[in-house]
C-alpha cells in the first residue's frame, strides 16, 4: 500500500508542476484519484528466447475510460515455472524448452502474454576415450559431452559418429569402438556442427609365449635341420608375422640362421633360443660326430715291383659324402707274403702277386687291388725300321725281366710326334709323312721308345727328265755288310717326250735281263728286260711309250710290285716295291710323254734296241747326276767271271766290293729306349 500511495503522490506532484507551463496547451485531463484498473495489457519482449536467457515482460494498465493508470501495484505470474520464471521486475527467465502465459495481475485485473523457451545451441563438444591406445581386437567406449555457450551440459542431442580408418576401427551409434586392425585411427563426435576428435592408436596383439620345435634334436657333425618358433597371445591365439631373433649358445657346436637353420659343426651340446618380444623359448640341441658310412682308398689300383713302395690315402666319408677328419684308420693286407702296408698306408711290393689292401674306420673298410710284379729290365721292338708313307705296319713289344725272362704285360702305343704318324691299340703303324718318327710305348707305368724312319716318292726334274722315284722296301746287305736298296725308277723325257721305267738294282750285277713281277702277291709273270751297260746294275721296261705307260698305270694301281730278277752268277732275287701313292704322281708324267702307238713286248730289231738303251741310258745320267752318284765304270762281264772265281777273289776284287751279293729280307729287332 505504501508503493501505491508513493506512486499517486509522484503524479500528483508532476501534474501540478505541468500546469504551470507556459505553452498555452491544455492538460489531459487526468483521472479521478480513486480512479479503478480496468484492464492490463501485457507485452513480451521478446516472446521467444532460448533457455538460460532473459525476456523483459511490461504490463499497462488502464482505467474504466482507457486511461494509463501509473504508480499501481502489478503482481507477475508464470504458468510454468519450469520452463519459464518471472520475477517482480516482469523480467522472464528461460528454465526449459517449452512454452508459459506470464500474467500480470493489479487491482484485481489481469492480462497474460506467451512466451516461448527454445532448447539452448550446442556450443562445445568434449569428446572423451575410455582408452587411447588398445591392442588389435579390444573394445573400448568413447564419450561426448555436449554443452551450451554458458558452459551447461546439453542431453537428449543427436550426436553423430565416425572413424578416419575404418578398417583399422569401427565406432558405433552409440560411442562403442572396435579395433580391425593395427594402426592409428581418429574418433569424431559430431552434434549441431560442431564436433570434437581423439586419436585412438591400435597395436599388435603382443606376444605372450613363445615355442620352439625341430624335427631333430640330435643332429650329426655336418648336418642341419629347420626349428620354428610359433608366438601366441595371453588367451593362446597364434600370432603371426612377429620377428624372431635367434641366437646359439655355443656357435663354434652348432650355429643358428635368422631363418632358424640350425647346422651342427662341433660335437657338444648347445641351447638354441628364440626371442620375440621379449619373450624366450630354448630348444636344446646335441651334436654328435658323424659315423663313417664309407672308406675310399687312392689309389684304388697298384702295380709295384718287389722292393718298390707307394702310398696309399684313406678317405672317410659320412653317409653324405662328407669327408669326416680326425677318423682312426687301421690298415691291413690279405697276403703279407705279396705286399706289407704300414700303419700309415705305405705299402711295400714283396713277391710277385696280387694282394688287397684294406682300410678300416668306424666298421667301415675300403680296398685297394696291388699287383706286385717284377720291373721291365728292357723291352724290344719288332717290325720294320723303315717304312712306307700310307702303308701300315706292325709291330710287337717283347718285355723282359734281368734274366731275359719274356713277360706279357699290357702295352699302351703312342707315336711321340703328333701328326707324323698314327698307331692303333694293337701296334698297326701308319706313317702318314715322310721322314723321322718315335714310337713309344708304355708298360707297367714305364715308357719305351724307338725311332724309325718313314720313306715315300720322291719327285724331281734334271736335265730334260721328271722323275718318280721309289726305292724297295726290303734292304739288302752283302758279303761286306754293305745295305742298299734297288729304285724303281718312272721318268719321261720334256723335250723328247720319251717315257721309261726301269729298276736299278745299284750294287748287283744283273744277268739275262729275265726278270718276274706281281702286283699284290698275286702269280708273278715272267718277262724279259734289258740290261743297261756299262755297269749291267739297271734294268730297263722295253717297248715304246705306250706299252710302258701300261705297265706303270698297273703298278699305280696296286698297293706292292714284287720284283724279282736274276743275278749274276747267282739266283733269282727278289724285291718288294710299296707303290702307294703312285697314281698321282703318274698323272702328269703320263701328260708331258704323249703315247705313241702301242706295241706289246720288247723291240726286236737291233735299231730298236739301241735306240731304246740309249734313252734308258740318258735316263740314268740324269738320274746319278741328280742323285750325286759317280759316274758308271766299264765292266764287261768276262772280268766279272774271272773275279769270281779266282782264288781269294772276294779280298783282291774291287768288283766284289762294289757288287755284294743279295742276302734277302730279315726281321728287324730294336732296343727300345727306356725313358727317364
Amino acid at each position: 500500500m505504501q508503493r501505491v500511495a508513493y506512486a499517486v503522490l509522484m503524479m500528483a506532484v508532476m501534474t501540478a508542476c505541468g500546469g504551470g507551463g507556459g505553452d498555452g496547451s491544455t492538460a489531459p485531463t487526468p483521472p479521478p484519484a480513486n480512479a479503478g484498473v480496468a484492464t492490463v495489457t501485457v507485452t513480451m519482449s521478446p516472446a521467444q528466447i532460448t533457455v538460460g536467457a532473459t525476456a523483459t515482460a511490461t504490463a499497462e494498465l488502464r482505467s474504466g475510460v482507457g486511461a494509463v493508470l501509473t504508480g499501481r501495484a502489478v503482481d507477475w505470474s508464470s504458468s510454468a515455472p519450469a520452463i519459464a520464471s518471472v520475477n517482480s521486475a516482469g523480467v522472464v527467465s528461460a528454465i526449459a524448452a517449452g512454452s508459459a502465459t506470464i500474467t500480470a495481475t493489479s487491482e484485481g485485473k489481469s492480462g497474460s502474454a506467451p512466451i516461448a523457451v527454445a532448447p539452448a545451441p550446442v556450443a562445445t563438444v568434449v569428446l572423451t576415450l575410455a582408452l587411447p591406445s588398445l591392442t588389435l581386437g579390444a573394445t573400448t567406449t568413447a564419450s561426448a559431452v555436449l554443452r551450451d555457450e554458458r558452459g551447461a551440459t546439453l542431453t537428449g542431442r543427436a550426436i553423430t559418429w565416425s572413424s578416419t580408418s575404418p578398417s583399422v576401427a569401427a565406432v558405433s551409434n552409440d560411442g562403442a569402438i572396435t579395433t580391425l586392425a593395427v594402426g592409428t585411427t581418429t574418433i569424431t563426435a559430431s552434434s549441431e556442427g560442431k564436433s570434437a576428435s581423439a586419436t585412438l592408436t591400435v597395436t599388435p596383439v603382443p606376444v605372450a609365449t613363445v615355442t620352439v620345435t625341430a624335427p631333430q634334436s640330435s643332429l650329426t657333425v655336418g648336418s642341419s635341420t629347420q626349428a620354428t618358433a610359433v608366438t601366441r597371445s595371453a588367451n593362446g591365439q597364434v600370432l603371426t608375422d612377429r620377428a624372431i631373433t635367434w641366437s646359439s649358445s655355443a656357435p663354434s657346436v652348432a650355429s643358428v640362421s635368422s631363418t632358424g637353420v640350425i647346422l651342427a659343426i662341433a660335437p657338444g651340446a648347445v641351447t638354441v633360443s628364440a626371442t620375440s618380444e621379449g619373450r624366450t623359448a630354448t630348444l636344446a640341441v646335441s651334436v654328435l660326430a658323424p659315423a663313417p658310412a664309407v672308406v675310399d682308398i687312392s689309389p684304388a689300383t697298384l702295380t709295384l715291383a718287389p722292393s718298390q713302395t707307394a702310398s696309399l690315402t684313406a678317405t672317410v666319408r659320412d653317409a653324405s659324402g662328407n669327408v669326416l677328419t680326425g677318423q682312426s684308420v687301421s690298415w691291413g693286407t690279405t697276403s703279407p707274403a705279396v705286399a706289407t702296408v704300414s700303419a700309415s698306408g705305405v705299402v711295400t711290393g714283396v713277391n710277385s702277386g696280387a694282394v688287397t689292401i684294406t682300410a678300416t674306420a668306424g666298421g667301415k673298410t675300403g680296398l685297394a687291388s696291388v699287383t706286385v710284379r717284377s720291373s721291365i729290365a728292357t723291352v724290344t721292338f719288332t717290325g720294320s725300321s723303315r717304312l712306307k708313307v700310307g702303308d701300315s705296319y706292325a709291330y710287337t713289344a717283347t718285355a723282359r725281366l734281368s734274366d731275359g725272362t719274356i713277360v706279357s704285360r699290357p702295352v699302351t702305343w703312342s707315336i711321340v710326334e703328333t701328326g707324323r704318324a698314327a698307331v692303333t691299340a694293337s701296334g698297326l703303324v701308319t706313317p702318314l709323312q715322310a721322314g723321322s718318327f718315335t714310337i713309344r710305348v708304355v708298360i707297367d707305368g714305364e715308357g719305351w721308345t724307338g725311332s724309325y724312319t718313314a720313306y715315300d716318292w720322291t719327285t724331281f726334274t734334271s736335265g730334260s727328265f721328271s722323275f718318280a722315284v721309289l726305292e724297295a722296301d726290303v734292304s739288302v746287305i752283302g758279303r761286306r755288310g754293305i745295305s742298299t736298296r734297288p729304285d724303281l725308277i718312272i721318268a719321261c723325257s720334256n723335250t723328247s717326250g720319251n717315257f721309261l721305267m726301269q729298276v736299278d738294282t745299284k750294287e748287283f750285277i744283273t744277268e739275262n735281263a729275265t726278270i718276274a713281277y706281281s702286283f699284290d702277291g698275286v702269280t708273278p709273270v715272267t718277262a724279259v728286260w734289258r740290261e743297261l751297260p756299262p755297269e749291267y746294275r739297271t734294268l730297263y721296261h722295253p717297248g715304246p711309250n705306250g706299252s710302258t705307260k701300261i705297265f706303270a698305270t698297273q703298278i699305280s694301281a696296286s698297293r706292292q710290285f714284287g720284283f724279282a730278277f736274276t743275278e749274276y752268277l747267282g739266283t733269282a732275287k727278289a724285291t718288294i716295291f710299296r707303290v702307294t701313292g703312285l697314281a698321282p704322281l703318274l698323272s702328269p708324267l703320263l701328260t708331258l710323254c704323249p703315247s705313241n702307238a702301242i706295241v706289246a713286248g720288247a723291240p726286236s730289231t737291233g735299231t730298236d734296241v739301241e735306240q731304246l738303251e740309249s734313252n734308258a741310258a740318258r735316263v740314268m745320267a740324269a738320274y746319278t747326276a741328280a742323285r750325286g752318284e759317280p759316274s758308271a765304270r766299264m765292266v764287261s762281264r768276262e772280268a766279272a767271271a774271272r773275279a769270281v772265281a779266282g782264288p781269294g777273289a772276294g779280298d783282291r776284287s774291287e768288283l766284289l766290293r762294289q757288287w755284294p751279293v743279295w742276302t734277302g729280307g730279315r726281321v728287324e729287332t730294336q732296343q727300345a729306349k727306356r725313358l727317364r
